[in-house]
C-alpha cells in the first residue's frame, strides 16, 4: 500500500513509499532495458542532444501510450497525488553504473546555467 512520506505544499512536491509493487518495478526495468541510451542534454547553440559530464547515467523515455503499465501507473499517481495524467511529466527510467551518482542539473543546459539557479 502506498504511503505518503513527505508533502511540501509550497512547491507541490510529494515523496511516496511503496507506490509501485515489486512486480511493477521489474516490469519497468524490462521496458527500460531495450530503450536505454546515454543521457544527454540539449545545447543552447543548436538545440542538439549532446553528452555532458554531469549526466552520468543511461536513460530511457518510454512512451505512455505504448505501454499499458505506464498508463496504469499514471492513473495510480493521479489517484494518490491528485495530479491529473495530463499534467504529469513523462516517466524517465535512469540506470547508473556502479559508482555513479545523481548530480542535480537542468535538463536543458546553457552556457550561463551549469548549476541550479539561486532561489528568488
Amino acid at each position: 500500500m502506498a504511503r505518503l512520506l513527505i508533502r511540501e505544499q509550497r512547491i507541490g512536491l510529494s515523496l511516496w513509499a511503496d507506490l509501485f509493487s515489486v512486480e511493477e518495478c521489474q516490469a519497468l526495468i524490462g521496458i527500460g532495458q531495450h530503450l536505454l541510451a546515454p543521457a544527454t542534454v540539449t545545447t543552447e547553440e543548436n538545440s542538439q542532444e549532446t553528452p555532458h559530464p554531469d549526466r552520468v547515467s543511461d536513460m530511457a523515455e518510454p512512451k505512455q501510450e505504448e505501454h499499458p503499465l505506464l498508463q496504469h501507473l499514471a492513473e495510480g499517481i493521479e489517484r494518490f497525488t491528485g495530479i491529473s495524467k495530463a499534467c504529469q511529466e513523462p516517466l524517465l527510467i535512469l540506470h547508473y553504473l556502479p559508482g555513479g551518482e545523481y548530480k542535480p542539473q537542468s535538463r536543458n543546459w546553457t552556457s550561463r546555467s551549469h548549476h541550479w539557479p539561486a532561489p528568488g
